[in-house]
C-alpha cells in the first residue's frame, strides 16, 4: 500500500478535481498522458475530447481510454468510503487491496494501449 501512495493522486482526489485535465507524464513517445475524473459520463465524455480535439484539428493526436472496465468494486467502494466519507482509514485499505485485485487487469489495458500508440505512430 505504501507504493500505491506514491502515486500522485492516489485516493486523494476531491469532487473539485473531477472534471479536471492533469498532466500525469510523458511516455516513451514523448506523448503527453493525462487523467480526467469524469465522474457518470461514461463514454460521453470522450466523446466531447474527440469532438473538440477534431474540431481543433487534433484528432489523430489524441488517444481517450476509460480505465472504469478495470476498477473492481472494492475499488469503488473503497475510494467512495475513503473520499466521498471521509473515512480514510477504513476506505483506504478496501481501496488497496482493490487496487491489488485490479494490477494485471489495469497492466494489460496498459500495454493495449501502448499497441494503439504504436500503430497510431506507425501510421504518421
Amino acid at each position: 500500500m505504501s507504493e500505491m501512495m506514491k502515486i500522485p493522486y492516489f485516493d486523494k482526489t476531491t469532487n473539485a478535481d473531477f472534471g479536471s485535465i492533469r498532466l500525469m507524464g510523458i511516455d516513451e513517445y514523448h506523448n503527453e498522458i493525462y487523467v480526467l475524473g469524469k465522474k457518470n459520463l461514461g463514454k460521453r465524455y470522450g466523446n466531447i475530447l474527440m469532438g473538440i480535439a477534431e474540431i481543433l484539428g487534433v484528432k489523430e493526436e489524441l488517444l481517450t481510454v476509460d480505465c472504469m472496465s478495470r476498477v473492481n468494486w472494492s475499488m469503488k467502494i473503497g475510494g467512495f468510503t475513503s473520499r466521498r466519507m471521509g473515512w480514510v482509514s477504513l476506505g483506504r485499505p478496501v481501496l488497496g487491496k482493490g487496487t491489488e485485485a485490479a494490477f494485471l487487469d489495469l497492466v494489460n489495458l496498459v500495454e493495449i494501449t501502448r499497441m494503439k500508440v504504436m500503430k497510431k505512430v506507425q501510421v504518421r
